[in-house]
């Protein structure tokens, strides 16, 4: 009040003195509605981030036993292939295009296919670990110089060359 006068500094208008706010148990009642809201929403969300996937990498040694082609694995790293989401394939050197792929299709390169190569798992694990060699047959269209590939989910995880 300046000389008397009011001159509605520290006067709120439409606020009465005696008027208060949300009662205390609504207001506690709200804060709760908003954690329980915002820890559901974490608990759908978080299942849905998948952690970052690594690629893994498959060392190779080539030989030749016979007229064949030992590929033995020598390391697995940053992660492990399940000879049922593998894939082998072999590229001609020169022109790019598959010699052969197998599986075709989701059957798995654990039994091979025979006429072009073989898997063995030294360890009977269903998984490609080092010691597990394919034995890639010589014929007409397989020949030296040629690309092997191992695959796992579309995405090269080692290849050497057949010597």
């Amino acid at each position: 009040m300046a000389n008397g006068k009011n001159t509605g500094i520290g006067r709120c208008r439409g606020f009465e003195k005696d008027q208060k706010g949300v009662s205390p148990v609504i207001g506690t009642i709200l804060m709760v509605a908003i954690t329980v809201v915002l820890a559901g929403t974490l608990v759908v969300m978080i299942p849905r981030i998948s952690p970052p996937q690594t690629n893994v990498m498959v060392g190779f040694i080539t030989d030749i036993e016979g007229s064949d082609w030992v590929v033995k694995v020598l390391s697995v790293q940053q992660g492990t292939i399940g000879t049922d989401e593998a894939v082998v394939q072999v590229t001609n050197a020169t022109t790019g295009a598959a010699m052969f792929r197998y599986p075709d299709s989701g059957r798995g390169i654990g039994a091979g296919d025979k006429t072009n190569f073989e898997f063995y798992d030294n360890n009977k694990d269903g998984m490609i670990n080092s010691g597990d060699s394919f034995f890639v047959h010589a014929n007409k269209n397989i020949t030296a110089g040629h690309t092997f590939t191992l695959f796992k989910g579309g995405q090269s995880a080692g290849e050497t060359k057949l010597l």
